[in-house]
């Protein structure tokens, strides 16, 4: 078994070829985690465990404060989650339009509650950014099944058929069983064109009205004040709700409670364009 002294000179070899700058304390402290994750690892080969401590050294202090309830910084890094997860959708060209960003089914949402969920068994054996990756990919996959299913029940659009307003969103190929192919069955969202933009616009004054009648829900004023922040738009939830006087959880449910408010709204807008 590799002793102590082992681990400090792999650190010392990968801060030297990764150009840190490492004061004694860190590279001890570096090596202590690598020991530790390099006893729940399959391999033990010393190019793995360079991998695992570039990985250690990058992204383990943001693990631990998304984990850690009592951290100071605990917020802002769920927030920075939060954020990657964006950041992804976007490289996938998925993007928060309309009505399919509108209830809990939310690619954004989906893949944030199983990261979340799932945070703690993060093994550092590749970068979090990765593993982020294919958390949300797995979230798109979801949506789009899902998606499908209410397009086969007649609550969605034939994209032969649709209006310019109605292919806003579409897909660009039916399912595929080879893995290969899983990047090119994905959404876009064209540039909008002047019908388009009407018929969001309406959408919008529908979920407004139903915004207005939520008098049950315990954060109703700021419901009024944020709905469109918070479903159009890609706000920092921590900052948002750091200003607002509220925990950045608390606003992640009122956006989910509002989709589902509108889910209704924006089901009859999707029929109705394709009438």
């Amino acid at each position: 078994m590799e002793t102590h002294a082992w681990y400090v000179e792999l650190v010392a070899a990968v801060a030297v070829a990764q150009g840190w700058n490492l004061t004694a304390e860190e590279q001890t402290d570096l090596a202590e985690l690598v020991a530790d994750y390099s006893q729940q690892s399959a391999g033990n080969k010393q190019t793995k465990l360079s991998e695992i401590t570039i990985n250690l050294w990058h992204d383990y202090p943001t693990v631990q404060r998304a984990l850690d309830p009592q951290h100071p910084q605990h917020e802002e890094a769920l927030d920075q989650l939060y954020q990657q997860i964006n950041h992804c959708l976007k490289q996938i060209h998925v993007f928060e339009v309309d009505a399919l960003y509108l209830d809990e089914r939310s690619p954004d949402l989906c893949a944030y509650a199983d990261l979340t969920q799932k945070l703690s068994q993060f093994r550092f054996e590749a970068r979090l950014s990765t593993y982020i990756y294919q958390v949300t990919w797995r979230a798109v996959l979801q949506w789009r099944r899902s998606t499908n299913a209410l397009k086969r029940g007649g609550a969605g659009f034939k994209r032969q058929q649709a209006s310019a307003a109605a292919q806003q969103v579409y897909y660009l190929s039916q399912a595929q069983q080879n893995q290969d192919f899983l990047l090119e069955d994905m959404l876009v969202a064209p540039d909008p064109a002047v019908d388009d933009l009407v018929a969001v616009r309406q959408l919008k004054r529908e979920i407004s009205h139903v915004v207005v009648r939520m008098h049950d829900d315990p954060l109703y004023a700021v419901a009024q004040r944020l709905w469109h922040e918070l479903l159009f738009e890609q706000p920092n939830i921590s900052a948002l709700a750091e200003t607002e006087g509220l925990a950045a959880g608390a606003l992640f449910n009122l956006r989910a409670r509002i989709g589902r408010r509108c889910r209704d709204v924006v089901e009859r807008w999707c029929v109705g364009l394709d009438e």
